[in-house]
């Protein structure tokens, strides 16, 4: 017969969908993953968590990205400064580059509407970047952000872009060649989300926690703000 024990990835990921990591952080430090998503099914007055499917879910999104959880050895080893609010797990495409990659991680951001002189300076600090050994993170955004990458790409880098919505789809829309070039060439792409076949309900989630000023405190030691999910999280820790 098959199991029907939920893993500890499909549980995080589970997690991830529903609670930002601070409301279900002090649980997970004394119970797995599967048994505080039980725990959360459980104490559901709304039905919704358990209306979810996490294997299904899990196992459809994997088909284009991995979900790489802290057990992993490609996991960024620096997310553990963020203390509580370290994420349960990430949404992945180039995996396998993550700890090339965070290893020497520098953000670059900026103006989404940014003068020719303030792009030219960019792309002069995001070359001197990728020339000293480092990787650029930024979003996908128009400006200072998208411009980095193509500045670090022509250098002969990879980067990373951190994304504030599913790695299926790219934001702004005109920049969805940039997004599939940076796995392509060595980088990476993360996310909090899961890809979500469904327009409707990629939009139905909770309000993206990763704007240009947050991106770069996922692979550093400064707090990074997480929003409000709709489910109320466990009140005691499971027993």
């Amino acid at each position: 017969m098959p199991t029907t024990v939920l893993s500890e990835r499909a549980a995080r990921a589970a997690l991830t969908a529903h609670f930002p990591p601070h409301h279900v952080a002090a649980h997970l430090a004394h119970h797995s993953a599967k048994d505080v998503w039980q725990y959360g099914v459980d104490h559901d007055a709304s039905g919704r968590l358990a209306q979810y499917k996490p294997r299904e879910k899990l196992a459809n999104a994997q088909l284009t990205c991995q979900f790489v959880i802290p057990p992993d050895d490609v996991w960024p080893a620096a997310l553990a400064d963020l203390g509580p609010d370290c994420p349960l797990g990430l949404w992945v495409r180039g995996h396998e580059q993550l700890p090339r990659l965070t290893a020497r991680a520098v953000t670059v951001t900026g103006n989404r509407a940014a003068t020719a002189e303030a792009l030219t300076g960019m792309k002069a600090f995001a070359t001197a970047v990728t020339e000293a050994g480092h990787t650029v993170t930024a979003t996908l955004a128009y400006g200072v952000d998208s411009a980095a990458h193509r500045a670090a790409a022509q250098a002969g880098r990879a980067t990373l872009a951190v994304l504030p919505h599913g790695l299926d789809r790219a934001h702004p829309h005109d920049h969805a060649q940039l997004l599939s070039s940076i796995p392509a060439s060595g980088g990476a792409m993360v996310s909090l989300f899961r890809p979500a076949p469904k327009p409707a309900e990629q939009r139905s989630g909770p309000a993206p926690p990763c704007s240009r000023r947050s991106c770069g405190r996922w692979f550093s030691s400064r707090p990074w703000t997480t929003p409000r999910r709709r489910c109320t999280p466990p009140r005691s820790p499971p027993t």
